[in-house]
Order: C-alpha cells, then sequence, then structure tokens
C-alpha cells in the first residue's frame, strides 16, 4: 500500500494483481465493460438511494447486477 495523501491509502498494481486472482474478491471493470454488458443499461431491474441497477452478462456467460450511481457528490 502506498499512501496518496495525508490519511488515505491506495493498493499498488502489485497487490491489485493478487486480488484479482482470488475468488470472491470484488473486480473492477471499466465504465464502456460495463456498458457492453448491460447493453447501453438498457434492462433496468429497480431504484435505490443512489441510481439504478441494471441487468448484464459478461462474455463468459455471468449475469450480473449493475448499480449505476447518480448524484453522488453533487450538491
Amino acid at each position: 500500500m502506498k499512501r496518496n495523501s495525508p490519511g488515505s491509502l491506495e493498493a499498488t498494481s502489485e497487490e491489485n494483481s493478487i486480488y484479482e486472482n482470488m475468488a470472491g474478491m470484488p473486480v473492477r471493470f471499466s465504465y464502456k465493460n460495463l456498458q457492453t454488458a448491460t447493453n447501453n443499461f438498457s434492462k433496468k431491474l429497480g431504484q435505490g438511494g443512489f441510481g439504478s441497477v441494471y441487468e448484464g452478462v459478461l462474455p463468459d456467460g455471468t449475469q450480473l447486477a449493475v448499480k449505476k450511481l447518480e448524484g453522488i457528490g453533487l450538491k
């Protein structure tokens, strides 16, 4: 881990690659990949306090739900 700014920690690329290969660990996707998986966020499953949830399918057939955050950090 390295310090990005006082009081915050950021994982190094080496640490990220270790976590990517561990079962059950969160996976990061690019926005473009999420658009593709959700067919441009076309099938809305529901809505919560911070945004809408969409159905998606990864290229390997894995089904997923994607929350698209809305209004975060805006006043």
